[in-house]
């Protein structure tokens, strides 16, 4: 009995031997990955921070310090309430600016969701490349007002004054292409405004219905559109700029009706209803529908998308982008849901109260 027991501890004793040494390969082969990879992520130009689940900072290599400019604890402090800020937000993407540098963060989460990487670079080059293009095409689009003011009134001169047929078909053709580019002009001097801050709202109390009707009169020579209005009693008013307002509602039955089913009529729902202090406002269609791949896409600028490569869709991808960003001067939020093939709704709320200057107006 003596004999097996200690033939047992002996077994045993080898055992523990055999795992200690295991247990150290493991870790001396971890301890050289990390310290690979923190010698890779080091080396680095691009910033490198990384948080465990719990949001605490594991490594931050030293070009995150660096682009920055802060000392490390600072610049730790820092990474920590952005990496806070987009945890929460949805695109996991940040532009900073950081001592006369803009820099872009972008985060990734692993699989397990249990590390967080948040990778930082200096785009002030491509923003700045991105500011002179803004400016320029607000420039061209300014210019380019008055010489085709001229064409306009030309071609509204020529479609009244012609009798063959032939002619005036010509005309009206001149003067709806006319048309199409000063809309066209008016959506690049409005991006050149909303991207320097200069675009302004003066929000006021008033009644929607009659807003969404005006928008809709665009549309009323045209037989194959269709729109039903559902305006809840107590969703009836909200606290917003008029004509950015008819902007807003004119852009997404334009995007609905460009995004129709081929050969179908288009068919656009417009619903209100009062959530909390806004008004939700939701625009559905039943058109083609969009591609999961393109819900995160579909507010950028010059962003459409392509489904069919047999059927032309015109425009210029500017009116989804202007819509949002028209939505959020009103501290107001858009969002989009989409089954591809069966239709697309737009979800805005916007406020619905007057503020407090306009309530001491009224009274």
């Amino acid at each position: 009995m003596q004999e097996r027991l200690i033939t047992a501890q002996n077994r045993l004793k080898e055992l523990n031997f055999s795992l200690e040494e295991k247990v150290k390969k493991q870790v001396q082969t971890i301890q050289r990955h990390e310290a690979l990879l923190t010698s890779l992520f080091s080396d680095m130009k691009e910033g490198i921070v990384l948080f465990n689940e719990k949001l605490e900072m594991r490594f931050c290599n030293p070009s995150a310090v660096r682009l920055l400019n802060l000392s490390e604890e600072e610049a730790k402090k820092r990474f920590l309430a952005l990496v806070k800020e987009m945890h929460q937000s949805r695109d996991k993407h940040l532009f900073i600016q950081s001592q006369g540098f803009d820099l872009e963060l972008r985060m990734f989460e692993s699989g397990a969701k249990d590390v967080f990487c948040v990778f930082v670079r200096d785009a002030t080059s491509e923003l700045q490349i991105d500011r002179l293009k803004d400016e320029l095409i607000g420039i061209a689009a300014h210019e380019l007002k008055t010489p085709l003011a001229g064409v306009r009134m030309a071609a509204e001169c020529l479609s009244k004054t012609v009798q063959d047929p032939e002619s005036k078909e010509t005309a009206a053709e001149l003067l709806e292409s006319a048309d199409e580019m000063k809309s066209m002009i008016s959506r690049w001097l409005d991006v050149a405004k909303l991207q320097t801050g200069s675009y302004e709202i003066h929000p006021e109390f008033c009644l929607i219905k009659p807003m969404i009707r005006k928008a809709l009169k665009h549309f009323s020579g045209f037989k194959d559109f269709e729109c039903s209005l559902e305006i809840s009693p107590d969703a009836a008013a909200a606290n917003v700029d008029k004509q950015a307002f008819m902007q807003i509602v004119q852009n997404l039955l334009s995007n609905a009706y460009k995004y129709r089913k081929e050969g179908g009529v288009c068919r656009v729902k417009i619903q209100t209803r009062k959530s909390g202090d806004f008004l939700e406002l939701k625009v559905e269609d039943e058109g083609i529908g969009l591609p999961e791949s393109a819900i995160d896409k579909i507010f950028d600028r010059f962003y459409q998308v392509r489904m069919d490569p047999a059927r032309k869709i015109g425009g210029t991808g500017l009116g989804l982008y202007i819509t949002k960003e028209l939505v959020l001067l009103h501290k107001g939020k858009i969002t989009v849901a989409s089954t591809l093939g069966e239709g697309t709704v737009f979800t805005l709320e916007l406020p619905a109260l007057p503020t407090e200057t306009e309530k001491g107006k009224d009274e």
